[in-house]
């Protein structure tokens, strides 16, 4: 909400000349219709705990990248992009 809120006292319209994503989708987010990027930080702990594990026991890692799934909350502060 502050870079919205700065945004605005700049003069700039949100989201019809910029539109603001923010991450975590923490729980105000739906309320004060937010766009944000929604996914499960637990799970790259458990990930990098398993990772961890595999290679105490001198396992070779396979995977040189780990994709985690996210989910793009589209709300309020998205909008397509001006056009001139």
């Amino acid at each position: 909400m502050p870079l919205v809120h700065a945004l605005r006292s700049y003069g700039f319209r949100v989201p019809e000349d910029i539109s603001v994503i923010g991450f975590d989708d923490w729980p105000m987010a739906q309320a004060l219709n937010i766009s944000t990027v929604r996914h499960d930080p637990r799970s790259y702990g458990a990930l990098a705990a398993d990772a961890a594990i595999r290679l105490s026991r001198g396992e070779i890692l396979t995977e040189s990248c780990i994709v985690v799934p996210t989910t793009l909350m589209l709300r309020g502060t998205t909008g397509p992009a001006p056009r001139d």
